[in-house]
Parts: C-alpha cells; structure tokens; sequence
C-alpha cells in the first residue's frame, strides 16, 4: 500500500513539473508571470471614488503577502499598483514562478507613507473615500490575474433638515461637530476593517442649502467620519443658519464603519433640534438589506473591578457599551474595561445586527437582562 501511494505521490509531482514546462514554452520559454488585478467596488454610497478608481493612470497601495494573515508588525513588501488599459499592474512588477502563490491586500488612494496594513493613517480633513479589500486574494502561478473587492472604510453623516414656524431664508452655510470621541485622525486595519481614531478636533464643512417644510429629497449635506459613539450629550453639532449658530447634541448612537446615517432634524424659531432613529444605509452592499440592522440590547450587572463584554455572532455587527461609571465606546471584541471603585456597576450593550451572545465568563456577574436583545 506505501509502495502505491509513493508511486502516486511521485506520479503527481511529476505531472506537476511537466505542467511548468508546458506552462513556460507557451509563455515563450519565460519562467515567470506577472501578476495583474481588476477591482470592483459593490456600493450604495453616492462618491466619486466609485468612478475614479475606474479610470486609467489611478494608483493604489498593494500589500504583498505569503499567506492571507495578517500579522502585525510582520514586514509586508508593498507596492505602488497602476491602472492601465483597465487592470493594474504593480510597480515594481511582481512576478511568480511556477508552483509560487501570493496573497493580496490593497488600499485606495495610493499613500507613499502608507505604514503597515493593520494599522493604516487615515483622516477626515480631507474627505477621502479610503477604499480597502478585506478579505486577501490569492495570486497564483497558474492564475495571475485576480479580481479584488474594494469596501468603504469610512462611515457617513448625512443630515435632513425641514424647516418648521421660522421665519428666516434658512439658508445652511455650515456643519460642525465636536465632543468626546469624536476623531479626526485615526488609523485602519485593512483585514478587518477596525478603524482606531488618534486625534480629537473640531470638524466642519461648508454647506449651500436652503431649508424647506419638506426637507431635501437629495443633496443633502453630509460628511465622511471616524467611527465614534455619541452618548447623546456629549458630542454636539452645531449649524450655521442665516448667519446664527444652532447647537444641538447628537443623539445616543454609535457611528460605525461603512454605513451612512442619516440623521433627520427640525429648525424652528427656537433653535434646532436633531431626531433619534437614523436611517442606515449600507456603504458596502448594493441590495440595502436592512434586516443587518436589527437592534438588541443587553444589560450585564456585576461587581467586578475588570469586566470583558460578551461576544455577538451575526451580520455586520455594530455596537456601543456604556460601561455603567459615566464612560462609553464603541463596541469590539477586544473591549475591557477597568472600574475604579469597588461596587455594583450595570453595564449596558447597544446592538445592531448580532443574532447570538456568548459570555466568557460570570465571575461577579449578578443579573443578566436580555428581555430586549
């Protein structure tokens, strides 16, 4: 039986050599292949970068790995990637010998400080769609041109405004937001699609809209952002109308990565204020299932001094913990938190689009609430 499954085992390798031959005189008697790509971006969101990435003469960040992890602080080759004649070749050309396979990650726009691709430089200043893969494509010597799908990173802020007993012109000249959490600098992880912000600042942008009682069916104002959660007072918007500033805070919500929320809101002779219950629209899906926004919500009593959250199995999970002492974030799996004082604490998870909850462990844990999960 050994004797037979050498035989075999030789048989194949055999077979597989001739196969690289072949494969060579057909290129000419070269020994390697270069590789090329084409992208596709599935999305919702109204941006140029859906067209831009399209035309020829674009670049993009390649990462070039051994295997599709993504290790961090590994060292990954990259490489500067060009759009010609309707695929991208990489600079410098990356070519594979027989039997040879290569796993590919990439970034849109191209960045020459571009870093690791864990931990990416980002920022809203500038208002870049920044477009990433996700998910590694294997290039191989039998296969070297490949297809890679590129997501959304950024979440969006969109605002509808209808004008009710004003009497102004209600013309908006400007959006600004600031409070705690709220980034303008960050950093993205390309196989996750984590987006960790760094700097805290005041943002605006420039609007030319006027109000009306109906509100606008489309261009609305919006923005691009840094995933943040707002606890409902502590990051506040403030609109420029006829000249006056108008400050509301946002309502209780956690921003989350590649999902555009449009918040509606109300201007009346007293001032404006901001509804709770955005709409949410998928930036990186283009049959808008809204069904991946079911929301749930837990509460977990304890008294411990170190509490580690549950963990959700489902679709497109998003979420915000109020820790139960006055601090908040975004939901991830990496999530801890460390209490100062001693005592009963009752810690509360924001949900959307989890299905299941699994809960490592109950050391101090003393009540489970899940009558609206």
């Amino acid at each position: 039986m050994k004797t037979i499954q050498k035989y075999i085992l030789f048989s194949l390798i055999g077979l597989s050599a001739v196969a690289c031959k072949d494969d060579q005189e057909e290129l000419g008697g070269g020994e390697k292949v270069e590789v090329t790509f084409t992208t596709e971006v599935q999305t919702r969101a109204l941006t140029n970068v859906t067209t831009d990435i399209e035309k020829d003469g674009e670049t993009m960040n390649v990462f070039v790995l051994e295997s599709s992890s993504i290790t961090s602080g590994q060292e990954v080759p990259t490489y500067q990637a060009t759009r010609q004649s309707g695929s991208w070749k990489s600079n410098p050309v990356l070519e594979l010998t027989c039997g040879q396979k290569k796993y590919l990650r990439a970034f849109y726009p191209y960045s020459a400080n571009i870093g690791t691709p864990d931990a990416i430089a980002i920022e809203i200043n500038s208002q870049t769609d920044y477009l990433y893969t996700g998910t590694a494509v294997q290039a191989t010597y039998e296969k070297p041109s490949v297809k890679l799908t590129l997501k959304h990173a950024l979440p969006i802020l969109a605002f509808n405004i209808k004008k009710e007993n004003y009497d102004g012109e209600g013309k908006l000249e400007q959006i600004t937001i600031e409070g705690k959490n709220f980034y303008t600098q960050g950093t993205l992880n390309i196989a996750s699609g984590e987006i960790k912000g760094s700097t805290q600042e005041k943002f605006s942008i420039t609007c030319n809209n006027t109000l009306s009682a109906e509100g606008w069916k489309e261009d609305m104002p919006d923005m691009f952002c840094i995933p943040f959660t707002s606890s409902g007072s502590d990051v506040n918007v403030t609109f420029k109308i006829d000249g006056k500033d108008y400050t509301c805070p946002l309502p209780k919500y956690g921003i989350a990565q590649g999902v555009k929320y449009i918040f509606r809101a109300a201007m009346t002779a007293k001032g404006i204020t901001i509804f709770d219950a955005p709409e949410l629209v998928s930036l990186n899906s283009d049959n808008d299932d809204m069904s991946q926004f079911s929301y749930g919500m837990l509460r977990i009593t304890h008294n411990s001094l170190t509490f580690t959250p549950p963990t959700f199995s489902g679709v497109n999970i998003t979420g915000n913990i109020d820790w139960g002492d006055g601090k908040t974030e975004i939901y991830s799996t990496a999530a801890q938190h460390e209490y100062e004082k001693d005592g009963e604490k009752t810690v509360t998870l924001e949900m959307w689009g989890a299905e299941e909850v699994t809960l490592p462990k109950l050391t101090g844990v003393t009540e489970i609430d899940l009558t609206e999960f």
